[in-house]
């Protein structure tokens, strides 16, 4: 589990292509070798954790929750985050503003996903690790990371870890995940980890609406999802 955070410096050649856009090759497209990157930090205070996430909001880093594996027998035993961390100069120091496991905000779980819209960020989803874990699909908000409103326990969206989300013509959409923990975790008899290729939407947090519940794409956890203009 890596315990620094990078930041990725791109390098962007001006131009257009013959279609008016920019490209990724040729006269006027992006050069992918200029690309560096730079350690800030090669131990940051937080504990070396998986499943975290980090927004920017006002020009500051939020890393929030994850989960840091045991030495233990049992598989998936962790020590389980809710705390907040604050970075104002892009991840070179960090200062702790919430405790993991203080009252009033989502409960310590990994593989959430976190976004910003307008001057808050959402917290939506995810999960916490036992002999069964539990999986959410609550979301909250915070415009400072220290207090937190939930906006909902029930989002409509079956509970869920893995999931991607993105903000998009100022609307929260949700897309995938799964649920259920892998075999070797759970073991014979329990229920099998299944996958999502649904996706929702909200305007504010609380009320979603489903767009489609199958995708063209398969179902999958922790994909990559990006706003193209």
């Amino acid at each position: 589990i890596p315990t620094s955070l990078a930041i990725l410096t791109l390098l962007v050649a001006c131009g257009t292509s013959e279609s008016g856009t920019g490209g990724e090759g040729g006269a006027g497209g992006v050069d992918f070798t200029a690309f560096e990157w730079t350690e800030l930090n090669g131990n940051a205070p937080w504990a070396a954790r998986a499943g975290l996430h980090t927004v920017e909001l006002d020009g500051k880093f939020y890393l929030m929750g994850g989960r840091t594996p045991l030495d233990s027998p049992i598989p998936g035993a962790s020590t389980l985050w809710s705390d907040v961390w604050i970075s104002e100069d892009e991840g070179a120091s960090w200062t702790q503003v919430l405790e993991s496991g203080a009252d009033g905000h989502w409960a310590t779980s990994a593989y959430f996903q976190a976004v910003t819209k307008g001057d808050s960020m959402h917290d939506n989803g995810g999960q916490d690790f036992g002999i069964m874990s539990n999986f959410y699909n609550d979301v909250w908000t915070s415009q400072n990371g220290v207090e937190w409103t939930e906006l909902t326990a029930n989002a409509g969206w079956t509970p869920r870890a893995g999931l991607r989300a993105v903000v998009f013509k100022d609307e929260i959409y949700v897309f995938g995940g799964s649920q259920f923990d892998d075999d070797a975790i759970i073991g014979p008899g329990g229920p099998s980890r299944i996958y999502f290729n649904d996706v929702w939407k909200s305007a504010d947090g609380v009320t979603w609406q489903q767009m489609t519940d199958n995708a063209p794409w398969a179902p999958r956890a922790a994909a990559g999802v990006e706003v193209h203009n």
